[in-house]
């Protein structure tokens, strides 16, 4: 809803209450409706760029609240966003957290700069270049992918290749505490290798960091690599312009910046605390949002069948 005055592109359909009956603040959770969206949907025509008329959104027919229930449910939806952008902004005042905890970590501990294929005890390596058919009995594999979805690596999610494919590609089998480095967009992106994934194989955008527990834990080199300063390093690193990727050999180059193995435990935990009230924030955020969408199908949409 526009709070300013102004003049909207063609593709834009301007609305308006033109009468007393329908307050303003309730006609954006009207057209915000999955009912008008629907609506709009179907009434839409053309292959490449398909666009509705007014002339058929003006048809659209629904249930109109007294306008004391209408301000009740606009008071309502307006509190269920707000909660949820309040929720949004702690998430990202821990994120920035974090971030200035990793920038900064040289003044609380004693930080030496090392490269990560002196850091693993295994040859930093990429997976499977042809994984071949989805096999439900084979040997699961990580992808990009699913490493976006989640923040935890899920074993009932991941594809599957042949045992005879995998056996081709040992060396880059995954052990628990290993760790996944994402070669290709978002290019650092990292996760650890859970106990009930031991055996897991990789694909070629994909990477194993075997770290070295004698020098630096799992998850002390996992926060190290989310680092301001290594990300710089990334950048600097990949290549290509459409579609850029780190290689192996650029990874391998690659200087973390790690605290003692006495300081890593402490290290950790305090980035552990950061990273807690950031997911929290997310998750009270997303739950938030849920419960606009069911009130306002609810209130606005007049669906019974809302869960």
């Amino acid at each position: 809803m526009a709070d300013f005055d102004g003049i909207c592109s063609g593709d834009i359909l301007v609305f308006e209450s033109s009468t007393d009956e329908l307050l303003p603040g309730f006609l954006p959770y009207v057209v915000q409706s999955d009912g008008f969206f629907d609506h709009a949907l179907g009434t839409s025509a053309g292959s490449l760029s398909p666009r509705t008329k007014w002339q058929d959104l003006a048809k659209y027919e629904f249930d109109l609240p007294g306008r004391a229930e209408q301000a009740d449910a606009t008071e309502l939806l307006r509190q269920a966003s707000a909660t949820a952008e309040s929720e949004r902004r702690v998430a990202r005042a821990a994120e920035s957290a974090w971030t200035a905890l990793l920038a900064n970590a040289h003044e609380r501990y004693d930080m030496r700069w090392v490269t990560l294929e002196q850091l693993c005890r295994e040859p930093i390596t990429y997976g499977i270049v042809q994984a071949g058919p989805m096999r439900t009995d084979g040997v699961p594999y990580i992808r990009v992918s699913d490493m976006t979805e989640s923040e935890v690596l899920r074993p009932e999610v991941l594809p599957r290749t042949s045992p005879e494919i995998a056996a081709r590609y040992k060396r880059s089998a995954c052990n628990p505490g290993d760790l996944v480095f994402a070669l290709r967009g978002p290019i650092g992106l990292v996760r650890v290798v859970p106990t009930e994934l031991a055996g897991v194989n990789l694909t070629q955008g994909t990477a194993r960091l075997s770290p070295d527990p004698t020098q630096v834990s799992t998850e002390c080199l996992a926060w190290a690599l989310r680092s301001p300063s290594i990300a710089r390093q990334y950048r600097t690193l990949r290549k290509g312009s459409t579609f850029q990727e780190l290689s192996l050999g650029a990874l391998r180059r690659v200087e973390v910046s790690v605290p003692s193995v006495g300081d890593q435990d402490r290290f950790v935990a305090e980035l552990d605390a950061t990273a807690r009230v950031q997911r929290a924030g997310t998750g009270a955020a997303e739950a938030a949002e849920h419960l606009h969408v069911v009130l306002r199908e609810i209130l606005v949409g007049r669906r019974s069948d809302v869960q």
